[in-house]
């Protein structure tokens, strides 16, 4: 089995990956597509998305580790954005 990782488009991604005097960051950032499950970067929209169900009625039947460790992302994703 394949590992797969799941990467916000963050602006401190951002400035990684798009630093241009960075001779790797084309590589890193074809690396880091290919290695996402649906082959493109996360967006904050994906984490408010994901958010937004977790507190919605719809995510009622919701439960397990999965959904543990997504809660624990999308709380320090929050916190960063905060600057908390």
């Amino acid at each position: 089995m394949t590992n797969k990782i799941s990467v916000v488009d963050t602006p401190l991604v951002s400035s990684i990956i798009r630093d241009e005097q960075n001779p790797f960051a084309v590589g890193l950032t074809k690396a880091l597509v290919a290695a996402h499950p649906w082959g493109a970067l996360g967006t904050a929209e994906d984490i408010a998305g994901g958010a937004l169900f977790l507190v919605s009625d719809e995510s009622q039947f919701v439960t397990g580790l999965a959904c543990k460790y997504l809660c624990l992302c999308l709380l320090a994703s929050l916190i960063r954005s905060l600057g908390i």
